[in-house]
């Protein structure tokens, strides 16, 4: 009995011998601070935010085939900034070493000015591929003139009634003379302009495609906080107004289709993607449904 008093009472001891040592060690112990990982963006991060990714990806492709078409012209190379000729040069180089497929897709140009165009900063001008002010190289800068020289290469061919044709061009006959003789002259080479039938006929594409590359071009003048001059920037406005009402002008007269952007969706269609969501699955169709049926 005595023995197993001693045993007890030793087990007990041994505990909390083991119990205060623990408690001396984390007291010893110096106390380390949680590693901080600092997320905060600086400012160049902060200032490329104010835009959404899926525009600035848009403002990004519009610029960027801006850029090639000034590049491969002769009358427009002399755009290109001087510290990124050479670095064009080589690209379009290693680009014509591929084969056919892959050369018309001009993978190395256009990864090289786009990488130029994420380089952008505010306050330096001379990052833009495009020459937005003059400098000791070159005093030609962008102009109202070769903005419109690549919006005008935005065309699209619809096949049109010839009689309808000839109303359209004598609506437009007073505003550009020289065009307008010229397509006379085209129409009257297919058969006459009072003749039945229809002909093929270039067009402009929807104004919000033309808006969409003045918002680009705004943008590497915003990007690299660089003045756009006033006098460009009303002739873009003057531009895009204009193409809005000739384009409704031409939808009127050649009897082309009214509707912009998407259609409207069917009840038909509303239907049958309410059963799809019901019938789905997947849990996060459970929320999309009913989202969908409340929205719409």
């Amino acid at each position: 009995m005595h023995f197993s008093r001693n045993l007890i009472s030793f087990k007990v001891r041994r505990k909390l011998t083991r119990k205060k040592a623990r408690k001396n060690k984390r007291q010893n112990t110096p106390i380390m601070p949680p590693t901080l990982i600092d997320l905060s963006a600086n400012k160049h991060a902060i200032e490329k935010s104010n835009i959404a990714t899926k525009t600035r990806y848009n403002y990004n492709t519009t610029l960027i085939r801006f850029t090639i078409f000034c590049f491969e012209r002769t009358d427009f190379q002399d755009l290109i900034h001087e510290d990124f000729i050479n670095l064009l040069k080589e690209a379009k180089r290693k680009d014509s070493e591929e084969p056919r497929y892959k050369k018309r897709q001009q993978y190395y140009l256009r990864a090289e000015i786009l990488a130029i165009l994420r380089k952008l900063k505010r306050g330096n001008s001379a990052l833009s591929p495009i020459r937005l002010v003059p400098t000791e190289v070159s005093d030609r800068v962008l102009t109202y003139d070769d903005i419109v020289s690549f919006i005008e290469t935005f065309k699209k061919t619809e096949k049109v009634n010839k009689r309808l044709a000839n109303q359209y061009l004598k609506q437009v006959r007073d505003l550009s003379p020289e065009e307008n003789e010229d397509l006379e002259d085209a129409l009257i080479l297919t058969g006459g302009l009072e003749d039945d039938g229809e002909i093929l006929v270039e067009i402009r594409q929807e104004y919000t495609t033309y808006d969409g590359i003045r918002s680009a071009i705004t943008q590497l003048y915003t990007a690299t906080a660089t003045t756009m001059p006033d006098q460009l920037k009303e002739s873009m406005r003057l531009y895009i107004k204009g193409s809005k009402r000739l384009n409704n002008l031409a939808k009127q007269t050649l009897g082309l289709d009214m509707g912009e952007g998407k259609k409207p969706m069917t009840r038909a269609v509303y239907k049958r993607i309410c059963q799809i969501l019901s019938r789905s699955e997947q849990s996060e169709h459970i929320f999309a449904h009913l989202f969908f049926v409340l929205d719409w």
